[in-house]
């Protein structure tokens, strides 16, 4: 069976989109396109101007499906750097700075109450923080909640705002995309503090747990927009050859 040219380069182009539906970074899959990944943070409490932020914790959903969907270990983050410029007690914090680091682990062992834990296995990605803004409110059961949001940019080398991690992380070429308002990546945070500690904080003792939203949009692997560049090329040269006909 004979199929019109035309046909077979609309074939080829949906070929190329089945090809990128998908993002592959050393055996973790993200869809293509924007993802929100969503992770449990535990974090020190700041009281004023000039003290630093900083903590680590575990992701378990991506796009609202679990972690396991698109990885068979564990991916886990520490931050810090994040320092106090602005305190109105308890309502609004201003942090400066920042820096986040993700680890992708085949062995799933992260304990909350070891903090190690969080910061093993492959250095997957690692981030220069813009900064954060934050707002706590009273609940009115003698605990403070809160929410804040914050930028952060792909750092290649893995030292800004006093990240000691280093260079290597092996997937930040792929989220170095400017993709909101120039900056790389979009998150969001709520939290409850609690002064007196609780059995959901690490060890029992005071300080903040809570979860976080990070906004990424991966890019394509090269190699994906090659053939990309590949099935447009066929669209166009078959739409030359009809003209010249």
């Amino acid at each position: 069976m004979k199929y019109p040219r035309s046909f077979l380069a609309a074939a080829a182009l949906l070929a190329v989109s089945g090809a990128s539906s998908a993002v592959t970074i050393s055996g973790f899959t993200l869809p293509d396109g924007s993802s929100v990944i969503t992770g449990t943070v535990y974090e020190n409490i700041v009281t004023g101007v000039g003290q630093t932020l900083s903590g680590y914790g575990t992701v378990g959903q991506i796009n609202g499906l679990p972690l396991s969907t698109y990885y068979s270990g564990e991916l886990t983050f520490t931050f810090g750097g994040y320092t106090v410029t602005s305190f109105s007690s308890p309502t609004n914090v201003t942090f400066s700075g920042g820096w986040i680091n993700f680890y992708a682990d085949a062995s799933a062992d992260f304990n909350k109450d070891v903090a190690a834990s969080a910061g093993d296995g492959t250095l997957f990605l690692t981030l220069a923080g813009r900064g954060l803004t934050s707002t706590n409110v009273n609940n009115g059961g003698g605990l403070l909640q809160g929410s804040g949001n914050g930028l952060a940019d792909v750092d290649f080398t893995g030292t800004a705002n006093g990240n000691t991690a280093g260079a290597g992380a092996v997937a930040n070429g792929f989220f170095n995309n400017n993709a909101y308002g120039g900056a790389d990546v979009l998150f969001n945070t709520s939290y409850t503090i609690y002064s007196s500690g609780s059995s959901l904080t690490p060890g029992g003792g005071p300080g903040v747990v809570g979860s976080a939203d990070l906004h990424v949009t991966p890019i394509p692997e090269p190699e994906t927009y090659a053939l990309m560049l590949a099935g447009l090329g066929v669209m166009g040269w078959m739409s030359s050859r009809r003209r010249s006909r």
